[in-house]
């Protein structure tokens, strides 16, 4: 074949190829028309971006790969901002080895401080962020900083873990550090069924210990509890909270709110545990120190009673099932509301056991008590224990109790103080030391020049205001210098200035005959009456006066004036009358005496003679007798109207008759 034959058939053979060839193109199939995608170079050598069925961008450090982002789409570039659709995941590997996955709708990539710089991820849309340690946070936006490996939150969001939902109004998380920051919480619930509405400007989770701290004050809200608290730390593990309480630096306040009434608890600090017993879960706080715990209504004053300057409170529910059990000390101070001023308890220890947000039900205080009240009351004792069924009454016990009313001192084993009114009661047997009647004219039981007072020992005594009446019952005896009382009731009004003696009543008098001569008299009744300002002793049923010299006179009455020495001036006895004088032996109706052993007695009849019998003039009979004690001669007097006289001259004795 001759060469240009040779290249007719070359080009030939070429156009017939280039033929074919377009036929082929025009029929074959071919793939979708994608958009056209632009990205910027990687600024890192050990940093790639690449498209494939998507946006992924792996960013790693010294080798160390930091995160990775992957998106279903890359919808846009604006200024160096890769805007993203269905990011599926951005993982971001911990310096520990583990990694924590996020997902949104959207997001974007930027690089903020230029190219070279750490990238910043914003997410948002249905944000879902998921811990190696269980922890999940919900959003619409978040801010993940690849230089300072922080994820910030501007908007409200969820948070839960293994034991714990929350709430968040926004939160700042920190992977590498296990530290969610927590903004403005509103609610925790740590799966009690009840949860916890939370006021606070920041708080820390840690996520590897489980504990939720809170750096300043905040405030806890429950439908009838708000806590108010300083820096705190506590578990929100189930496990570990039933172990490790929750502390709260303080001031803490702690408020328990059941309608209109309010249980105030202040502290210093406060804890809250929970342990297990056979009974079920039990609660407990401790608060202190200090410490208070007050009672309030409608928010005022406090109503009841309010532990106060306490170095330390605790407060325990559940082991009980009625109400809940405090504790306080060492060292307490329990105030209740007076009309004038307030009552003080003071003690070492204290616990009220049944306390509902109103009141407790019992207050028991022991070691050193000291009781306070208004118009001078006071006591001591060695325990102390207050009723709720009875407000008003506070019983006090000792080896003895001490307490003074005004004036009035009073010792007893048990006593019992009544708020409103004022009265202080002394039982299982008091000694009652009595100031209350110094300067006045009472010449039985005043004190003396010297200042001792009247004392005075019973089962029971009732002291109230000093105005008011002394009650002394049950074995009474009554003593100041030489005069004693025994009965078994005895009242002394001090307003009216009277004492009165009951039953099995035995007074002793010091006195002085005519001729100066000290005596003791004994005046025995049922009853004795005595009036102050008049200075005179009236005794009834089966009276008796006796003297050591041998006078006696007994009557159904016998009415004794004594003057301003305490000596008898006068006594007059009315029924059934009987004396005996020296030798002296009568009887009447009546009868009156004065001037003393030397003075004159004045026998009356009037249903009967009077009768009088003397050795020297033997047996006198008639409706009056008069009797001279300095000259024991005796007189008849019929007195007015018709009269009768009896005389039975005495006999002589056998000297009288030899001589």
């Amino acid at each position: 074949m001759t060469g240009r034959r040779r290249a007719q058939l070359l080009v030939v053979l070429a156009v017939a190829s280039t033929a074919a060839a377009a036929v082929y193109e025009s029929f074959r199939e071919r793939p979708p028309e994608a958009d056209p995608v632009s990205s910027p170079l990687p600024v890192h050598e050990d940093e790639t971006e690449r498209i494939e069925g998507g946006f992924e961008w792996i960013a790693t450090r010294d080798g160390r790969k930091l995160f990775e982002l992957v998106a279903g789409s890359l919808w846009g570039i604006e200024g160096g901002v890769h805007f993203l659709r269905d990011v599926d995941r951005l993982r971001l590997f911990l310096e520990d080895g583990r990694a924590v996955d996020l997902r949104s709708r959207a997001g974007k990539l930027e690089q903020r401080a230029g190219p070279g710089s750490e990238p910043v991820v914003v997410l948002e849309g249905d944000v879902l962020v998921s811990d190696p340690d269980r922890l999940t946070l919900r959003t619409d936006k978040l801010v993940y900083d690849a230089a300072s490996r922080e994820m910030r939150s501007p908007a409200r969001a969820e948070a839960s873990g293994e034991d714990f939902r929350a709430v968040l109004g926004s939160f700042t998380y920190r992977p590498d550090g296990r530290v969610l920051e927590a903004h403005d919480m509103l609610e925790l619930d740590l799966g009690g069924g009840l949860p916890l509405r939370l006021e606070a400007a920041k708080a820390h989770y840690r996520l590897t210990t489980g504990e939720l701290v809170f750096d300043a004050p905040f405030r806890v809200r429950r439908p009838d509890e708000t806590l108010i608290a300083g820096p705190a730390t506590f578990s929100v593990r189930r496990a570990e909270a039933s172990e490790e309480p929750l502390r709260a630096a303080g001031p803490v306040l702690l408020l328990h709110t059941t309608g209109d009434r309010v249980a105030q608890l202040a502290a210093g600090s406060i804890e809250f545990g929970r342990t297990t017993s056979e009974a079920g879960p039990v609660e407990r706080i401790v608060a202190g120190p200090p410490a208070s715990l007050a009672f309030r209504s409608d928010g005022s004053r406090p109503e009841l009673w309010t532990v106060l300057e306490t170095s330390r409170i605790v407060v325990t529910a559940g082991e009980h099932e009625a109400g809940s059990t405090v504790s306080a000390g060492p060292g307490f101070r329990v105030r209740w509301p007076g009309a004038q001023e307030p009552w003080e308890l003071l003690g070492e220890r204290l616990t009220a056991s049944r306390v509902e947000p109103e009141r407790p039900a019992q207050v028991h205080g022991v070691g050193g008590v000291v009781l306070r009240g208004p118009d001078s009351v006071s006591a001591e004792a060695d325990e102390a224990h207050w009723n709720a069924a009875t407000p008003e009454r506070l019983e006090l016990k000792g080896a003895p109790a001490r307490a003074r009313q005004g004036s009035d001192l009073v010792e007893a084993p048990q006593l019992i103080v009544l708020r409103r009114p004022d009265i202080l009661i002394g039982e299982q047997g008091a000694v009652t030391e009595v100031y209350s009647l110094e300067g006045r004219q009472d010449t039985l039981f005043r004190a003396a020049d010297d200042g001792e007072p009247a004392r005075v020992r019973s089962e029971r005594v009732v002291l109230p205001r000093e105005r008011e009446p002394l009650e002394f019952e049950g074995q009474v005896q009554a003593w100041q210098g030489t005069t004693s009382l025994r009965c078994q009731r005895m009242r002394v009004e001090r307003e009216r200035e009277r004492l009165i003696a009951e039953q099995d009543v035995n007074l002793r008098l010091e006195i002085e005959d005519a001729s100066g001569e000290p005596q003791t008299a004994r005046l025995l009744a049922d009853r004795l009456d005595y009036a102050s300002s008049t200075r005179t002793v009236v005794l009834s049923g089966d009276a008796r006066y006796e003297e050591t010299s041998g006078s006696r006179v007994s009557a159904a009455v016998l009415a004794i004036q004594l003057d301003a020495e305490g000596d008898v001036e006068r006594l007059e006895a009315t029924g059934a009358v009987d004396l005996a004088m020296g030798d002296a032996r009568g009887s009447a109706d009546r009868m009156t005496w004065e001037g003393g052993s030397l003075g004159r007695i004045l026998l009356i009849g009037d249903q009967r003679l009077a009768e009088l019998e003397t050795a020297e003039q033997g047996i006198l009979k008639t409706r009056r007798v008069r009797y001279d004690l300095a000259t024991r001669r005796a007189e008849a007097d019929s007195g007015p109207g018709r009269g009768r006289i009896e005389s039975t001259p005495s006999q002589p004795s056998n000297e009288e008759r030899q001589q």
